[in-house]
């Protein structure tokens, strides 16, 4: 749980930790935000690495609208979003 400006936020992380389930890597995340907002990340992952992340909100205006997002990795394991 964690406390901002804005008012509380509780996280939940879903790590599998059996193989090959995925190695530990986060695989989705739930976040509930004030005012009855959740925010739902699934992680999209290949070669064990982190590839993307699809977002989706429910309880704003939008909601149900997903975001999917790219990360590019380069030769020294860092990556940037695309």
């Amino acid at each position: 749980m964690v406390t901002r400006p804005a008012g509380t936020y509780t996280s939940a992380y879903l790590h599998p930790a059996v193989e090959p389930a995925g190695k530990g890597q986060l695989l989705y995340e739930k976040e509930l935000k004030p005012r009855s907002v959740q925010e739902h990340k699934h992680y999209l992952t290949a070669y064990g690495r982190v590839v993307g992340m699809h977002t989706t909100d429910t309880g704003t205006w939008n909601s149900g609208v997903g975001v999917t997002r790219y990360f590019h990795h380069d030769n020294l394991n860092s990556f940037s979003l695309c």
